[in-house]
């Protein structure tokens, strides 16, 4: 089940490379009730998901870190790098937390800057 919500994060014959997962993740925190701003940048939106989602810090950290370095330093990931941010984006679809995606997605915007602010 868990390998079907992974897979279907991803358009049908596309190699995840790191846009595709920074896309994914979009997806991701916006099912998890964080929308992307058009005006803030993939490390902007990085750090607000990392505020209502510390646990996944990390995955994060390094799903924006790939998306950054192809997109603006024009270097491509190496396998490896890919291979474990696959990894980190499974982790993600964790049902152990469902509870907290389920909980941030029920809060209203205003809540969220009065709890941030």
């Amino acid at each position: 089940m868990l390998v079907g919500l992974y897979t279907g994060m991803f358009k049908p014959g596309s190699a995840p490379g790191s846009i595709q997962m920074y896309n994914a993740l979009i997806r991701w925190g916006r099912r998890s009730g964080v929308v992307t701003d058009s005006t803030e940048t993939p490390l902007e939106y990085g750090r607000r998901l990392k505020r209502h989602f510390r646990p996944l810090a990390e995955e994060i950290d390094m799903i924006v870190a790939l998306f950054n370095r192809q997109v603006y330093g024009k270097r491509f990931p190496h396998r490896q790098q890919l291979n474990d941010a696959r990894r980190g984006l499974r982790r993600m679809q964790r049902p152990a937390l469902w509870l907290s995606r389920l909980k941030r997605r029920m809060m209203p915007q205003g809540e969220e800057e009065q709890a941030n602010g």
